[in-house]
């Protein structure tokens, strides 16, 4: 083997290591950096229980620092901090007429996982990526709610891509107050 051949190859030999064993953390670098197509989501229903939103199929935990309220007429309300987004009467919250409603998903950079077991049932996933839904709803007034959920998303050989694997992480969730302008 010719000897110039030997750096190119402990080079790769190295970056696949680096990558086997940091993959996730470039994979979340990565998705930042990079501006993928998302895809928008119909909201047919709006529910809101146990600390979580759910939109259709999509479960989207509240963040730990906002707070779920209920008036006195029985409306939920999120605050963060000193704002507070009125979601609706009841349970299920229904957008008011002149509420937009939107959700997005946009799937990231998948890496790979040869190394993973599973002793359980012998299926492992052979890569992983994460998923991005992005909810956002606007009042009429301007007062907005914007939040971003990660899920990670699994491949399996036999299966494909499945479902949303792992609970929520809230990248951040953002109540603006409306700007009167004078």
């Amino acid at each position: 083997m010719p000897r110039r051949l030997i750096p190119w190859l402990a080079g790769g030999a190295g970056l696949t290591i680096l990558w086997l064993a940091f993959g996730r953390s470039v994979s979340i670098l990565a998705d930042h950096l990079r501006q993928s197509e998302a895809v928008s989501l119909p909201v047919k229903t709006l529910s809101f229980s146990d600390g979580a939103f759910r939109a259709d199929a999509a479960i989207l935990r509240i963040d730990p620092g906002a707070a779920i309220q209920r008036d006195a007429r029985s409306r939920l309300s999120i605050q963060k901090g000193d704002t507070v987004f009125p979601l609706g009467p009841g349970d299920e919250p229904v957008p008011e007429p002149g509420d937009r409603v939107s959700l997005t998903l946009r799937n990231g950079l998948s890496w790979p996982t040869p190394f993973e077991l599973n002793f359980m049932t012998g299926h492992s996933p052979s890569w992983k990526r994460h998923r991005y839904y992005r909810l956002t709803w606007t009042k009429p007034d301007g007062t907005s709610l914007d939040g971003l959920w990660r899920f990670e998303q699994w491949s399996y050989a036999q299966l494909g891509w499945s479902g949303d694997m792992d609970p929520a992480a809230l990248i951040h969730l953002n109540i603006a107050r409306a700007t009167r302008s004078n």
